[in-house]
């Protein structure tokens, strides 16, 4: 991972967090040790992302107004690959926006997914086998979670309730990791400022 250290903090990682990636409906608890906060950023944010920011008095209310599939536009998904017309998922708790890779023979492809938690915070996502990275995205809360299986999601707080989920699987997750990082840095502006 690519990233600035800006302050170090010791959690409990506790709570629900179904891999997105997966859309599954599943839930579990465990206990454990993250790892250090870090910042989370491949490159300064770009002037024109901050400009798409929408202006928000209260991101509790928005959060249920958030349209995971507006999240990306058609020209943005387009930098990061070829990808069908997004495909609504919405699973527990989950109100997910899917956008598969077109087929072009290649052994493997990554998926790209955008889902939107009302009732749950970036402190609830839980350890997929390598650990949860609390950090700071563009200065609002999250938290980096690969997974053992391949894939990776940041996770972006809206509150201290609700989060916006960022997840690419379909390939090991150091790639996974580096390609969500490019995804979360467009959809993060877009978000509502953290409350």
């Amino acid at each position: 991972m690519n990233s600035k250290m800006i302050k170090r903090k010791s959690v409990l990682s506790s709570g629900v967090l179904a891999a997105f990636a997966l859309i599954s409906g599943c839930s579990s608890t465990e206990n454990g040790s993250a790892s250090p906060a870090t910042e989370i950023a491949t490159s300064s944010p770009r002037v024109s992302q901050h400009s798409d920011r929408h202006p928000s008095p209260d991101a509790e209310d928005n959060a249920d107004s958030l349209d995971s599939c507006t999240l990306l536009s058609p020209s943005e998904i387009a930098t990061l690959g070829d990808f069908d017309e997004p495909r609504r998922i919405d699973l527990g708790g989950v109100r997910g926006c899917s956008f598969e890779p077109q087929n072009t023979g290649a052994t493997r492809s990554p998926t790209i997914n955008v889902g939107v938690r009302e009732s749950q915070s970036v402190d609830s996502a839980n350890d997929q086998g390598l650990g949860v990275t609390e950090a700071t995205f563009n200065g609002r809360d999250a938290a980096q979670i690969p997974n053992t299986n391949g894939g990776c999601i940041i996770a972006l707080a809206l509150t201290d309730s609700s989060r916006v989920d960022v997840g690419v699987t379909g390939v090991d997750h150091e790639q996974a990791c580096e390609l969500v990082e490019q995804v979360a840095e467009i959809v993060e502006p877009k978000l509502p400022e953290q409350r």
